[in-house]
């Protein structure tokens, strides 16, 4: 009968909204409570008037209440909640007043910061509230000794703690006249082993060479931001480029427009505006005088209508052949020659198989792939960990990292010649994540904070720094794919964990009766297919829908210890209460 279905429909859907739900306050529990039992005792009584007697039915409703009634005790009050919390901290009066405006839906925990002492106590109140809505630990997740007053307003908004990085350290790197150690943070075994090697081979080049053997170049610095305007007509847009270049020098001491370049695609005008930008990567500062220089526009032009102040012809972000060939940011070349001897010594291979390789695999392979920038071992390898470690924005890896790596045979002495070129790295070494400690003092290390009075200096030290280690990289890693196996032996000695194997203890694994189990096995074997979109039971107003109940995984996954008591009853509850309802031969699923 289908009313049988619904109870076992209902019944499973509110044992999961007491974990996807916010049940602290128990004036809302008792609500849902009465809600379900009532709804039970609607099903029960229409299975009870035809099968058995009244006895039998009051039975089965006290059980009901006396099951939920134990749930109801599990539930954790705000005083246990902060001390089960994974923040060992003393909460006072106003912390839990906080707490529970943010529960009560009062209070939005982005701004806790407007309301607290500190960004600190910010952080805590956060993650308390986020354990508590969850049920997810967070213990794992670092929130201490970190100085957020960098982070607010600058770098990120809600923030719950840091996310350390292994940081190596690789080289040193023989540049401009001084060892350099090259810190890369990453979680890639053996990359800073490898990296360490071709370091070491360019700097036993220079020693038997001179300082000529290892080389890099700034060729060309823009930052570019492309706004889209459309016109009804277009003819006199040339006319006003002094005009918006006087408006964007205006802006910023350091932003020095160098070119406006002009796309017309049909009423739709793209201006490619391209300036230097000092230290800084520069994004902020163009995109302002951007901004200027389009409301001087638009005096001039008044049937100009701005449709973005960025119309994707920057290119920001993005895989592009406009930055491939017209560059972004800094345009960088390096070089190096190493004698074959110490490509034998070193990298234990052989000129001859260098530049084979290179050929194969860097021209062929990645042409055939249609790469854009992408004629290179692992460039993005390098420039990701040396931009996580140095503040810079990691989303600019995708087109900073295109790089051609191109190996050749010099013809007078038999040594490889290897170059990079880099025609769109992002960097800077002022704003941004770069004001952060830790990275801060990455840049220090790299000797990227030394010159104040020049600006400009410091970002195209780090461009060059960048473009030398990823030359290094790419020397180190084709070395190791000229020797048949090298690359997976040193892949699984340096870059294998043994806690990603799976373990062959279960002992704790729950047994196949278990609700939770079922739920991870067969999300089938709990919630029918048949369950509607929109389902009748309203809890605290907010109507049950199937991403709620998808969600579901991701709660009963979680180990928390606060509220664990009331996950532990709730699922002892749905047993006992399935078992009641098989005892009265109601079909209730494959549970």
């Amino acid at each position: 009968m289908i009313f049988l279905d619904e109870f076992t429909d209902e019944l499973i859907l509110f044992l999961e909204s007491l974990i996807t739900r916010d049940i602290q306050v128990k004036g809302i529990f008792e609500q849902w409570k009465t809600q379900l039992r009532d709804k039970v005792l609607l099903l029960a009584n229409k299975y009870f008037e035809e099968n058995r007697g009244d006895g039998a039915k009051l039975e089965f409703a006290l059980g009901i209440d006396s099951e939920l009634s134990m749930v109801s005790a599990a539930i954790p009050k705000d005083q246990e909640l902060a001390s089960n919390s994974s923040i060992a901290k003393s909460i006072s009066a106003v912390d839990l007043r906080l707490l529970r405006e943010m529960r009560e839906g009062r209070l939005k925990h982005r701004n806790l910061e407007q309301h607290c002492c500190s960004s600190l106590k910010a952080v805590e109140l956060r993650r308390i509230h986020l354990e508590e809505r969850y049920r997810i630990p967070l213990e794992s997740l670092p929130y201490e000794n970190y100085n957020y007053d960098e982070v607010k307003n600058a770098c990120c908004e809600n923030v719950i703690g840091y996310m350390p990085v292994p940081t190596g350290v690789a080289g040193p790197l023989y540049f401009d006249g001084e060892m350099v150690p090259i810190p890369l943070s990453t979680t890639e075994g053996a990359l800073v082993a490898s990296v360490s090697r071709g370091c070491l081979c360019l700097n036993e080049s220079v020693k038997l060479l001179g300082t000529d053997a290892f080389f890099t170049q700034v060729i060309r610095d823009g930052m570019s931001r492309a706004p889209v305007l459309e016109f009804d007509s277009i003819k006199d847009c040339y006319e006003s480029f002094q005009k918006m270049k006087l408006h964007f020098d205006q802006t910023s001491r350091y932003a020095n427009l160098q070119r406006v370049d002009p796309r017309i695609e049909g009423n739709y005008l793209f201006l490619r505006f391209v300036a230097t930008t000092g230290d800084a990567m520069g994004m902020n500062m163009v995109t302002r005088g951007t901004g200027k220089a389009i409301e001087c526009l638009r005096l001039a032009f008044p049937q100009a209508r701005l449709l973005s102040i960025s119309g994707n012809l920057c290119v920001d972000k993005k895989a592009s052949a406009l930055n491939w060939i017209e560059g972004r940011g800094k345009s960088v070349v390096a070089e190096a020659f190493i004698p074959a001897q110490i490509v034998e010594r070193v990298l234990k291979t052989n000129v001859d198989s260098m530049v084979a390789i290179g050929h194969a695999k860097l021209l062929v392979g990645s042409s055939a792939a249609c790469t854009i920038g992408g004629w290179n071992a692992h460039a993005a390898n390098v420039v990701a960990s040396l931009f996580i470690a140095t503040g810079q924005d990691a989303a600019q890896t995708v087109s900073s990292s295109m790089c051609m790596t191109q190996l050749n045979k010099r013809a007078l002495d038999g040594a490889l010649h290897i170059s990079c070129t880099m025609n769109c790295l992002e960097v800077g070494a002022i704003g941004g994540g770069t004001m952060l400690s830790p990275q801060s003092k990455c840049l220090e290390i790299l000797g990227c904070r030394r010159d104040i009075l020049k600006p400009g200096k410091n970002s195209e030290r780090l461009a060059r720094i960048v473009c030398g280690v990823v030359l290094a990289g790419e020397l180190s890693l084709l070395a190791s794919q000229c020797n048949e196996g090298e690359l997976e032996k040193s892949h699984l000695r340096l870059n294998r964990s043994s806690r990603n194997l799976m373990l062959s203890d279960t002992s704790n694994t729950p047994p196949l009766s278990s609700p939770v189990y079922c739920r991870r096995a067969s999300s089938a074997a709990v919630i029918p297919q048949s369950i509607p979109e929109s389902l009748p039971i309203s809890l605290d107003n907010v109507s049950i829908t199937e991403r709620r109940r998808q969600n579901i995984n991701i709660n009963r996954d979680s180990e928390s210890t606060t509220g664990s008591s009331a996950l532990s009853v709730l699922t002892q509850t749905g047993t006992k209460l399935l078992k009641k309802a098989n005892n009265g031969h109601m079909p209730c699923g494959p549970l």
